[in-house]
């Protein structure tokens, strides 16, 4: 079910302190409750096993009101987002910069996903009949040819297929790890926000949402040889 996030700064007379509030708005009201509540608890439940200070960090939530607009109120951090990280290397060839931060969010998602390895083996159902209603999609409202689609379909049985997939431990992903929901402080300093999204999953499905947005930014122009 759709929902939209609204995020809005707010500064003090002083200039201090600044504060992010985020509203979830839907046509279902519980349903965008919940989405504001799972992030104010997940936020809470990541800094307690460790996450509440560099170099891996996850901003700090005052609290979650459900009366207003579900509003959830978190800290401000300075730092800069992997989306402009990327332009600066797009555009001014800060290439080696790039891979040091990479490097860093590696290190931070090895952490996140190690220290939340849970008892439960990985279970791809929701992430393979995701991916057949992106297909699907694709097809009937994009008018993409269905043999076009035809050699996802093949891999996505081969994936469910192969049992070795399906022996690892369940961890916690961010779930939405985009460039913008990323950011990045001094050094190897790595900060995760927009964590409503968070679940259990396999340790490379953050890995692959990066891929593809990183793939994405670098497909116009003259920089492809960077993404081989």
């Amino acid at each position: 079910m759709a929902a939209t996030v609204e995020d809005q700064l707010y500064i003090g007379h002083n200039g201090r302190p600044k504060l992010v509030g985020k509203f979830f708005k839907s046509s279902n009201p519980d349903h965008a409750r919940k989405l504001g509540e799972s992030e104010f608890n997940n936020l809470i439940y990541l800094r307690s096993l460790g996450f509440s200070k560099p170099p891996h960090y996850v901003v700090k939530p005052y609290g979650f009101n459900p009366a207003i607009d579900n509003l959830l109120l978190t800290e401000y951090v300075t730092a800069e987002s992997l989306s402009g990280i990327i332009g600066s290397a797009i555009h001014q060839g800060n290439h080696h910069r790039l891979f040091r931060k990479l490097s860093a969010l590696g290190q931070f998602l090895a952490h996140l996903h190690n220290r939340t390895a849970g008892d439960g083996t990985v279970n791809f159902v929701e992430s393979l009949e995701y991916m057949g209603r992106l297909l699907k999609s694709l097809i009937e409202k994009w008018g993409v040819q269905r043999e076009d689609c035809d050699e996802f379909f093949f891999l996505r049985e081969a994936w469910r297929s192969r049992g070795c997939m399906w022996e690892d431990r369940a961890v916690l992903v961010h779930g939405d790890a985009t460039p913008s929901n990323l950011l990045f402080g001094k050094g190897q300093e790595v900060v995760a926000i927009d964590l409503e999204r968070m679940k259990w999953a396999d340790r490379v499905f953050d890995l692959g949402r990066l891929c593809g947005e990183l793939k994405h930014f670098f497909l116009p122009g003259d920089w492809q040889p960077l993404c081989r």
